[in-house]
């Protein structure tokens, strides 16, 4: 049975990896002039960088939507209820607000991917208090959620409004306008995050029979939980 439901899901990976693999050739290759030299390598220049945006952000939302739904064992749940997206919006506007658009932290796109990053620090602080308890982080988590988006919305009605509109446009989701200088970074961070939590990855089907059964089983439950929402937070940092 174990072998029937081995192959099983080795057979949808397989058929799944090779559909994806088909879109984004069908991307990277649809209404491009291949007798023109230059207009392709044109063409390759820029779709290249939204295709690896794209994979990113796919594995990003991907591997943090199965870490947190694995440790709070629901499949419905998502990590947006952290409130991570709301902190980081508060935080790109207040940087906006406070220090102006034509700072050193709100225009260089390093420094403010690696702001994003330290907020992870609240969420630390934030899971250690809790205890770990996924009831206790799911609810204080909504509450959060409420409170930045209320903070952000204040800030934004009394801002500038031409600091509003170079605001928007880092705010605003698109792989239209993708920042390329911050890929380097993102491969970085989410190859540390991978390694760093490579051993409590490999217990997230244990995570789901519940704390108790964990722990009978020889998991550090909470140390896992720890380390695996902590990656959960970076994994959406790279995502947002």
């Amino acid at each position: 049975m174990n072998q029937a439901v081995f192959r099983s899901n080795l057979t949808k990976i397989i058929i799944l990896s090779v559909l994806a693999l088909a879109a984004a050739t069908a991307y990277m290759l649809t209404d491009v002039n291949f007798a023109n030299e230059k207009l392709f390598l044109y063409a390759m220049k820029i779709r290249t960088p939204k295709l690896i945006v794209m994979i990113l952000t796919a594995f990003a939302i991907g591997g943090a939507s199965i870490v947190f739904q694995s440790v709070i064992n629901n499949r419905i749940v998502t990590p947006c209820l952290l409130g991570m997206n709301s902190l980081y919006t508060l935080i790109h506007t207040a940087v906006v607000f406070f220090a102006g658009s034509s700072s050193i932290l709100a225009a260089n796109a390093n420094l403010s991917f690696a702001a994003d990053l330290t907020a992870t620090l609240i969420y630390s602080y934030f899971f250690k208090k809790t205890k770990h308890n996924v009831l206790y982080v799911l609810l204080i988590g909504t509450v959060l959620t409420s409170l930045f988006s209320s903070i952000q919305t204040t800030l934004t009605r009394v801002m500038d409004p031409n600091e509003y509109d170079n605001l928007l446009n880092t705010l605003v989701a698109s792989f239209s306008n993708i920042n390329t200088e911050i890929i380097i970074f993102s491969v970085i961070v989410l190859g540390v995050v991978i390694a760093f939590l490579g051993k409590d990855l490999s217990v997230l089907n244990v995570l789901t029979l519940g704390k108790n059964q964990a722990i009978n089983l020889g998991v550090n439950y909470d140390r896992s939980v720890r380390r695996l929402l902590l990656g959960v937070t970076l994994f959406i940092a790279v995502a947002t």
